[in-house]
């Protein structure tokens, strides 16, 4: 006779337990909102200020702001922009480089983002500049800088429009398409080996804080190139032991900096 009643009282908690997690969730969500609303607000101040002083107080505090949501969302190209151009307003040429690089890792098609990090490498000194890539090769492939997700969204729709070609329809006319089947094939072909073959950057990092490149994981190694490395420098990490991390940068020089020294791109 007590079965229904503890059944209910099971079912009153479970009940109180969901919405305890969706009230959690909600006020994670608006708090997630408000501190955008906070970013915006303190960028649209910066762009409106007239003292420098004031207005790179105002880009640092968006920037701050943008950052805290992107950790919390970090799968969001658009938001990393606007993380970027906060940080690139503020001075902190570092940030910027980084959240550029990882909007383009999520939509290597973002114009303000790639806009944005090629004038930035510009400014870098010579050995520390990345080479840029063949414009007829990024023509050619134009589809790898699309996000992962429009990929296999393409590479979906092509696939069932190819098997629907070739469907044995009856009639001339119908049957004709059947000749057609291989080119959406063929996109949705490349669309997946174009994801599953994708370059994803794992080991590349930048330099947050200006720093000698050592010739060995030692502080008081010599140095390997005769100015150190400056912030905002993207680097290649080749190797970890203990503190130090050996790197190589762009002109193919390799050598070891300080663990916090560099941060991952792309953090596993």
């Amino acid at each position: 006779m007590l079965a229904a009643p503890v059944r209910a009282t099971k079912v009153r908690t479970a009940i109180h337990a969901l919405v305890a997690i969706a009230c959690v969730f909600g006020l994670a969500g608006t708090a997630a909102a408000d501190t955008l609303s906070d970013g915006r607000a303190a960028y649209e101040e910066a762009m409106a200020a007239n003292g420098a002083s004031v207005r790179k107080a105002a880009f640092a505090r968006a920037a701050t702001a943008f950052a805290e949501v992107a950790r919390e969302d970090p799968d969001r190209p658009e938001l990393l922009a606007d993380w970027g151009n906060a940080a690139l307003g503020a001075g902190d040429v570092a940030t910027a480089t980084l959240a550029y690089r990882r909007a383009l890792g999520l939509d290597g098609g973002n114009a303000r983002a790639r806009a944005n990090l090629a004038w930035l490498r510009s400014r870098q000194p010579e050995p520390f500049r990345p080479v840029a890539s063949a414009g007829a090769t990024d023509t050619l492939l134009f589809f790898h800088h699309w996000p992962r997700s429009r990929r296999l969204v393409v590479g979906g729709v092509a696939f069932a429009l190819g098997v629907l070609l070739l469907v044995p329809w009856s009639g001339r006319r119908r049957r004709a398409l059947r000749y057609s089947a291989p080119l959406p094939l063929l996109v949705w072909l490349a669309m997946v080996l174009s994801v599953v073959f994708e370059d994803r950057h794992v080991d590349d990092a930048v330099v947050m804080d200006g720093v000698p490149l050592r010739a060995a994981d030692s502080p008081g190694a010599p140095s390997a190139m005769p100015q150190p490395i400056p912030r905002g420098a993207e680097v290649t990490v080749l190797e970890r032991r203990g503190v130090w991390t050996r790197v190589e940068v762009a002109n193919g020089t390799s050598g070891w900096v300080p663990e916090g020294a560099v941060v991952l791109v792309n953090p596993r």
